[in-house]
């Protein structure tokens, strides 16, 4: 039992749905009250997943930006316009991690 409700029997009938039978021995009442917090749970989970694909098209955003850049690094080189033995893909500032792991 959640919320004071014994659980509904929910079976997946068809892809993509969700099908959600209560028990027969709950009132009208209950049954109306349950809907209203299998609403509001919905509810929060379709804004859970909209602030979450918010979060995840950024990263991908990032993402795809530094492959861009690192895209520019390699034209430079074949244009010329950086030394193929030093440029910013062959020396990479390593980070205080790296530093301090190779120690």
């Amino acid at each position: 039992m959640d919320y004071g409700f014994h659980g509904p029997t929910m079976s997946w009938p068809v892809p993509g749905t969700l099908m959600i039978e209560p028990t027969e021995s709950e009132s009208k009442v209950n049954m109306d009250i349950c809907r209203s917090l299998i609403d509001s749970f919905f509810s929060q989970c379709i804004n859970l997943m909209k602030l979450n694909n918010i979060r995840l098209q950024a990263e991908l955003d990032r993402f795809c930006d530094a492959l861009i850049s690192i895209r520019e690094e390699i034209a430079q080189i074949e244009k010329g316009n950086a030394d193929v033995q030093n440029n910013v893909l062959k020396v990479i500032r390593k980070t205080k991690t790296y530093h301090n792991y190779i120690q």
